[in-house]
């Protein structure tokens, strides 16, 4: 029996979450995702952003419901979306609202 557990750092990204999907339990037992949330797409035509901070993470709980069959949680990090929060809405609050919608949970990974 192994007593290594790996903590691979992955972004949020599709072909990262993707995979996770195709990976057999007895894999997804050794390891503990960080997944690190990535700022949204800029729009440079039209010198915006291509999202809001809503829409951009509308899906996550459900993604993650997907891609992480297991039940314990996940490490996330928002960093890179700190600056879209408000003083009513943090990025971090979205998705774990959406990871328990989706009965998941996340901790806050600060790197």
């Amino acid at each position: 029996m192994s007593i290594h557990h790996y903590f691979p750092r992955l972004r949020w990204k599709s072909a990262e979450w993707e995979t996770l999907q195709q990976l057999p339990s007895q894999v997804l037992q050794g390891l503990t995702p960080i997944f690190d949330v990535l700022d949204i797409d800029w729009d440079f035509p039209n010198n915006c952003y291509r999202k809001t901070l809503s829409n951009y993470l509308n899906d996550f709980g459900e993604t993650l419901a997907k891609s992480w069959p297991l039940e314990r949680p996940i490490l996330l990090d928002v960093e890179k979306l700190d600056i879209h929060g408000t003083a009513t809405t943090h990025p971090l609050d979205i998705c774990c609202q959406g990871a328990l919608a989706h009965h998941k949970s996340v901790v806050s990974a600060p790197m």
